[in-house]
């Protein structure tokens, strides 16, 4: 965006009615790109996600990277609807990393790939992760029709510092481990 929102600023200072004046900010600039920080009991958890089909195509990242209960917030927006890719930041800690797949190294090629949520997080500082399924790229946004009745889901997984990467686990609506695999 041309500058950023603050709590500070008076449209957003009090409770009710500050997400909802965010979201309208978001709408009137259409290429912009928003993330959900800090999910949680202690900075709450936007509403419950209340899902907004105008903030989710400016909302496609979730932090996760907040501690162990982060993931548990990112499956739940995800369960409501939203379209969203985790991000690995933390203020107190250099291990939690965000991966972007860019189509170019360029402003550009990054700030579409935020937008396509073609962005995982990790914790591990060289562990790089490629997926698809049924040939659609991680952040793909798939309709019924492009999945059909069975699913073909391809993992690679490079970690050139540790013989073992650990548990892959494929999640599922109500973070169900619908298959998993140690690696």
């Amino acid at each position: 965006t041309p500058g950023f929102q603050s709590w500070q600023q008076d449209a957003y200072r009090k409770y009710n009615g500050a997400l909802q004046n965010y979201y309208r900010a978001l709408s009137s600039v259409p290429n912009s790109i928003s993330q959900f920080n800090h999910p949680g009991t202690q900075y709450g958890t936007f509403l419950d996600f209340a899902y907004s089909e105008t903030a989710d195509r400016a909302v496609t990242l979730l932090e996760t990277g907040t501690g162990s209960d982060a993931y548990d917030y990112y499956t739940a927006a995800l369960d409501l609807g939203w379209h969203l890719a985790p991000t690995g930041n933390r203020d107190n800690t250099e291990t939690a990393r965000t991966v972007v797949y860019a189509q170019t190294l360029t402003e550009d090629g990054i700030y579409d790939a935020l937008r396509k949520c073609r962005v995982y997080s990790s914790e591990d500082s060289d562990l790089e992760i490629l997926y698809t399924l049924n040939g659609y790229p991680l952040g793909s946004r798939l309709q019924k029709r492009h999945i059909g009745d069975t699913i073909q889901i391809s993992v690679s997984l490079n970690d050139p510092t540790d013989d073992a990467i650990g548990l892959v686990e494929v999640i599922t609506n109500g973070g169900i481990t619908a298959d998993d695999q140690t690696l």
